[in-house]
């Protein structure tokens, strides 16, 4: 009804919920003994010390109040898989009492993502979830502040393909001078046949973090400038001309565990000038001009496997290039790749199957 769909979770136990809440039907379970009263089975359902009641209110600024199931209740249903993330309308005046999901197929889907984006700058503290596949997008996402873009899957139902963007015209940007910004399990793709744009430009955004994202195809996968404290995470960005572009004060980058390979030019330039850039426990593999290819202060290579990098050039898996200080290369694995060291007080110690070059050691 209006109300919601009633359905049976615990000890037989009905629960209604609002219908923001997506919720299928269920059949009734046989979770307690039926032969007893149904007086006694509620009693029973209900008597243990301190249990939380199955509806919260959450109050708003204008005095209105809206029921929500309680963790209890929702951890139940998500248990027995019949109910997803609570959907709700992606208002104003609802969004400022707390974090909130938006669907995407819920306010008006792919043809109207990028007004929707637009209409809520610069700050947006909800979950956009991209439930739809997107086949044709042609301008740049501005992402506001405080969102999460999540998708349904690196390679499911969720996605942003793009098509007709200029050279180096992003794909997906940040409000500027925002950030606290989470993209996850999300597929974005440009579909164009050359590869063109920048999947995700950073610009003087902080605090990015991207889990499960893969991003392919493009001019430039990520590039960022002027951002700080940015984490690539479990991410596969993969198939661009140059994955990653770290340029002026790309600071305190952290990426790990992700795959990097198959780059049409260099997987990883680290331009600078910036400092202090992990890259940890990655793999890259054939990338046509190379690996890493390093110009600054600081950076740090750890237990990365490089395989395959470099067969059009001089199949360097690593290069550091002179300008580069205090570069540290520690414990990869290396195949067919090699270490060229130009740099200033670079070190490496630890690494497997590569001739370390004297100047490193």
């Amino acid at each position: 009804d209006e109300k919601g769909l009633r359905w049976r979770v615990g000890c037989c136990e009905a629960v209604s919920f609002p219908p923001r809440y997506r919720v299928a039907a269920v059949d009734t379970m046989n979770c307690c003994d039926s032969s007893q009263p149904s007086s006694q089975r509620t009693s029973r359902a209900i008597s243990h010390a301190h249990q939380e009641p199955d509806m919260y209110q959450q109050h708003k600024p204008n005095g209105r109040s809206t029921a929500f199931p309680s963790p209890r209740v929702i951890g139940a249903a998500l248990a027995l898989g019949v109910a997803s993330a609570p959907a709700v309308a992606c208002d104003a005046a609802y969004t400022t009492t707390g974090p909130a999901y938006c669907f995407l197929s819920e306010v008006g889907g792919c043809a109207n993502l990028p007004a929707f984006l637009a209409a809520h700058q610069p700050i947006f503290p909800v979950t956009l979830v991209i439930d739809q596949q997107c086949p044709a997008i042609s301008q740049t996402l501005v992402l506001p502040g405080r969102m999460t873009l999540a998708g349904v899957g690196r390679d499911g139902e969720g996605a942003l393909l793009f098509q007709n963007l200029g050279l180096n015209v992003p794909a997906i940007a940040v409000a500027p001078g925002q950030g606290n910004i989470e993209i996850r399990d999300l597929l974005i793709r440009y579909i164009s046949a050359v590869p063109r744009g920048i999947g995700l430009r950073l610009n003087g955004n902080h605090m990015i973090s991207m889990n499960g994202v893969r991003i392919d195809r493009f001019n430039v996968g990520v590039e960022g400038t002027d951002s700080y404290s940015i984490v690539i995470n479990q991410s596969n960005i993969s198939d661009n001309r140059t994955n990653l572009y770290l340029g002026h004060q790309a600071n305190s980058w952290r990426v790990r565990d992700s795959i990097l390979g198959r780059a049409l030019g260099w997987s990883v330039i680290v331009r600078g000038p910036n400092n202090d850039v992990l890259f940890d426990g990655n793999r890259l593999e054939s990338n046509q001009l190379g690996g890493f290819q390093l110009f600054t202060l600081g950076t740090v290579l750890s237990n990365n496997r490089l395989e395959f990098n470099g067969q059009a050039g001089a199949w360097h898996g690593v290069d550091v290039r002179p300008t580069a200080q205090e570069t540290r290369i520690l414990s990869n694995i290396f195949s067919t790749d090699n270490i060229n060291d130009t740099g200033a007080d670079t070190r490496c110690a630890f690494n497997i199957n590569v001739a370390e070059p004297a100047s490193c050691l």
